[in-house]
């Protein structure tokens, strides 16, 4: 039995969950939370992530303009709590502590998780799920998770 975990995350909070089958697979074993990784500055404005102004520039006619960002601040952290992500389990795929990988998360979240995923991470994915399943109710949660559980057996 291939051990398999669970990622469900958007761009604030992660839940890493295994959800191995028992050997027979005719039961469905309780999935066990494992970690959660909390980002709360993923939940801020654009505005208050934000340091300083966007710079001016001018030209020789005497026009000129702002700077305009090609990556918003809030896309920033994205990344970084992405990165915060992969690192934990980059870590423990060189422990060998799970086998399969499933991860549901918000869709733009999803998109810039499974970017930065290095090779060993993404052989190990089996599904993909674009929902965010974070803001549900533990009870919606857990059956939501066994649906899943249930859907890769």
């Amino acid at each position: 039995m291939k051990l398999t975990w669970l990622l469900i995350a958007n761009a604030t909070k992660a839940y890493l969950f295994d959800i191995t089958k028992s050997k027979q697979h005719t039961e469905t074993v309780s999935p066990t939370l494992l970690e959660t990784l909390v980002h709360p500055q993923g939940r801020a404005k654009g505005i208050e992530l934000q340091t300083d102004k966007s710079g001016h520039y001018s030209t020789p006619s005497g026009s000129g303009g702002k700077f305009i960002e090609k990556t918003t601040p809030h896309d920033i952290e994205l990344e970084i709590f992405a990165h915060e992500i992969i690192n934990y389990l980059t870590h423990t795929d060189r422990a060998k502590s799970y086998q399969a990988l499933i991860i549901c998360a918000e869709p733009h979240f999803l998109g810039i998780l499974t970017k930065e995923l290095p090779d060993s991470i993404k052989k190990l994915i089996i599904k993909t799920i674009g929902k965010d399943y974070i803001p549900l109710p533990k009870d919606e949660l857990i059956t939501t998770i066994k649906e899943i559980q249930h859907q890769i057996h």
